[in-house]
């Protein structure tokens, strides 16, 4: 891929399955004309670590446009609003702090114990069988069972909403091809996902359940607000993790010298995972609106523009992360970005980590796995696998 102007890397990214599959040549393309890249009027790309975070963290950027005070209502049905992903304070801090208090890592750790017994579950279909497809068979039923059981959704209910949620998150990513793929059952899975979440919070629940806190307390959210609130839930709650899972699965898969690397470290499973998520990031992309003047790394940025940053590119920027493309898995650099940064950092960053760190060491009690197939997600904003399958 030889490419020498900004606007051309990005359709690449945009367009060309090849560059798509493996964005990260692009990225550092990308990085070579600077921290903040301007694309077309109005449009730049943040390509670099320093310049991700400003974007992520910084006071002048957020997800409402400058000068927009129009109501933020669903894509899918607009009698119901937008989750808190499209929110700037103060209707972002209300939401975020609704849910907050169910995801801290002292609530994280209560989980464990249902995390180990869904993972040695599906981990012993694996070894009754000598193999499988460990995204359909481990990765995707791991999260998706945590927070099913959290949300007080059915193991009969989570396969079928299962489909829905992938066809909404295909619709998220980049390119002219990302909603044209799922353009004839969007709407109705958007639509599906949120009748189901609404008629399941207006059932009764115990006073304890997640879903009926946040219809109470001192701020409680209304009905719809609360169902787009659990949809959001169970969409993040298991697609970017069970993206994670199925890297982790395909890396340690297909490469024994990765996989004999990981062995070594299996008593620091924390920064193992630190590892993957860092050269593997669920999430690759995302942006914001410029609502102030601001200048970035030198760049002036002007409200009204709108950023987007290259979350995987920051992950291995060289100027952070010495030989940034392999895997080591004693780096003492500062964090990774993969979760966000400021105030809409995954609130299940804590969640993820632990199903990621529980489910290596299940996968490591394997005997060594070999890999027959590997299928990957056509998405760049959201990377992963569709299927990997294994033998033992």
């Amino acid at each position: 891929m030889i490419e020498t102007n900004p606007f051309d890397i990005i359709q690449l990214l945009a367009n060309d399955d090849k560059v798509r599959e493996n964005p990260f040549n692009a990225y550092a393309m990308a990085r070579s004309f600077g921290d903040v890249i301007n694309i077309n009027e109005g449009f730049y790309v943040a390509t670099t670590y320093s310049a991700v975070d400003q974007v992520l963290r910084g006071s002048s950027f957020g997800k409402v446009p400058a000068g927009d005070i129009s109501p933020r209502t669903s894509a899918f049905d607009p009698t119901y609003p937008v989750s808190m992903l499209f929110l700037d304070p103060p209707d972002h801090t209300r939401l975020r702090r609704s849910v907050v208090p169910y995801f801290t890592p002292s609530k994280v750790v209560q989980m464990h114990e249902s995390i180990e017994r869904y993972s040695d579950e599906f981990f012993k279909d694996i070894h009754r069988n000598s193999g499988g497809d460990l995204v359909a068979d481990i990765a995707v039923k791991l999260p998706i069972s945590v927070i099913a059981d959290m949300l007080g959704v059915s193991r009969e209910e989570h396969i079928r909403l299962k489909d829905e949620v992938s066809v909404v998150a295909r619709s998220i990513d980049i390119g002219p091809g990302a909603r044209e793929s799922v353009k004839d059952t969007l709407e109705a899975a958007g639509i599906s996902l949120l009748s189901f979440f609404t008629q399941l919070i207006e059932s009764n629940f115990d006073d304890s359940s997640l879903l009926s806190s946040l219809l109470s307390g001192a701020d409680p959210l209304t009905i719809k607000e609360a169902s787009v609130m659990a949809m959001l839930l169970f969409m993040a709650g298991f697609e970017t993790t069970s993206n994670l899972l199925g890297s982790i699965s395909y890396h340690l898969s297909n490469d024994t010298e990765l996989y004999d690397q990981v062995i070594e470290e299996r008593e620091n499973l924390d920064h193992v995972v630190d590892e993957f998520l860092r050269l593997e990031s669920p999430v690759q992309l995302n942006g914001r609106s410029v609502q102030a003047d601001v200048v970035v790394n030198g760049v002036e940025l002007k409200p009204g523009s709108f950023v987007l940053t290259l979350i995987g590119g920051a992950n291995r920027d060289p100027s952070v992360f010495s030989d940034p493309d392999a895997f080591q898995f004693n780096r003492t650099t500062r964090g990774i970005m993969s979760f966000g940064a400021g105030i809409h950092h995954c609130v299940g960053a804590a969640l993820a980590r632990a199903e990621a760190r529980i489910f290596l060491e299940h996968f490591l009690k394997l005997p060594r796995p070999n890999l027959v197939t590997a299928k990957r997600k056509p998405s760049l904003t959201l990377r992963g696998f569709d299927s990997v399958v294994i033998r033992i």
